[in-house]
Parts: C-alpha cells; structure tokens; sequence
C-alpha cells in the first residue's frame, strides 16, 4: 500500500482509496436502481389488494369484500385486537364489525 504522505510532505492518493471510490459509486447506484425499480414491484407483489387486483378477478362484490377484509385485518392489528377502536377506526359501528368479523371468519385476533 502506498502511504499517504511522502517523505517530502506531500499527499499521495492511495491505489486503495480509488477502488474503494468506486466501489461505493456501484454500490450506491446500485442503491438507487433497487430503490426506484425492483423494491416498488417486490412492494406491489406482496401488497394483498395488488394481488387481488391482478387476478383478474372483476367482480366487485368480491373485490369490494376482500378489500373489506384487509381494512379490518388491519385495523385489528394496529388497535391489538380492540374492536372498539378498530370499528372507530374503519369508521363502522361496533356490530357492524362484529358481524364482518363472523361473516369472513376472521379468527387470527
């Protein structure tokens, strides 16, 4: 490795430091490239209403209660199980939910 200061005082640039410069160049284009391309579609795939969405599937009854079915998964998750908030939440009364919750047999609380 070539030292960084020579016996005159002057600063030489190590061989080293130019291939880690550009190292990091690739490694932060690289960054970029999966950030702006392949991490949204990796997003998209694993997103339940973008799967649904893609199966074709063009009923909106269907559509409409799988969507449903998210919402309130959620909404359970973020409130820890308290239906209460959770009806708050999907701006529902309390029964209402009850009755989805039994109606999509939605047991994972």
């Amino acid at each position: 490795m070539t030292p960084l200061a020579s016996s005159s005082g002057s600063f030489l640039i190590s061989p080293d430091i130019g291939l880690m410069f550009w190292t990091l160049l690739v490694f932060l284009i690289s960054l970029y490239i999966l950030n702006k391309m392949v991490f949204p579609r990796i997003r998209d795939a694993l997103d339940p209403v973008q799967v649904h969405l893609a199966s074709g599937e063009l009923s909106v009854k269907k559509t409409t209660a799988a969507i449903e079915q998210i919402l309130i998964r959620r909404a359970l998750q973020k409130t820890k199980g308290n239906r209460t908030r959770a009806a708050d939440l999907l701006e529902i009364s309390h029964r209402a939910l009850l009755y989805k919750i039994k109606d999509y047999k939605i047991t994972d609380l």
